[in-house]
């Protein structure tokens, strides 16, 4: 407790047995809290305010969980918590990302995904995965490494050297 008689506001992120707390980064008196509901009590602005804030960060998390479910057979509250505060995983990066939400697309061929999608965004990770190892001699790159200059290179990978986009112009017409 502050001199103001204000307590931080803490969050916990709980999937099944693992436990992930977070700072809301707000503080609040312990007179306007109510530690069943996890929200402040009252109308004022600071009440609502806080109350809007918890609400986003709620929203956030529930979409982040959704989100690496698609591509992960195990979400930890951990992963949740540092997607919903845009910590990158190094776990994360783009090719393995690529890979594990191609597993989980396989899963569903023949229920709710057709073979050819499924063949097109494998032979789309195939391109980036060789892009990525002929450009920068890595095997992975970080989601915090891109930017427009990879985009610009990876562009030019497609058009001139596989010569994707006239194949594809070919092929629709």
């Amino acid at each position: 407790m502050d001199d103001q008689g204000k307590c931080p506001v803490m969050g916990h992120i709980r999937i099944g047995k693992t436990e992930a707390p977070f700072s809301v980064k707000r503080k609040v008196l312990m007179s306007l809290w109510d530690t069943h509901s996890g929200r402040t009590i009252g109308k004022s602005r600071v009440a609502a305010d806080l109350n809007r804030r918890l609400d986003r960060m709620n929203v956030s998390i529930h979409a982040n969980y959704k989100e690496l479910s698609k591509v992960k057979d195990r979400v930890t509250a951990e992963q949740v918590r540092a997607a919903s505060l845009g910590i990158v995983s190094r776990k994360d990066d783009m090719v393995t990302y690529f890979s594990n939400y191609l597993e989980k697309y396989e899963q569903r061929v023949g229920k709710d995904r057709a073979e050819g999608s499924f063949k097109t965004l494998k032979n789309s990770w195939e391109h980036l995965r060789k892009f990525i190892k002929k450009k920068y001699k890595v095997s992975d790159i970080s989601f915090t490494a891109l930017n427009y200059s990879f985009i610009e290179d990876y562009d030019y990978y497609l058009r001139i050297n596989l010569r994707s986009i006239e194949y594809i112009f070919k092929i629709s017409s």
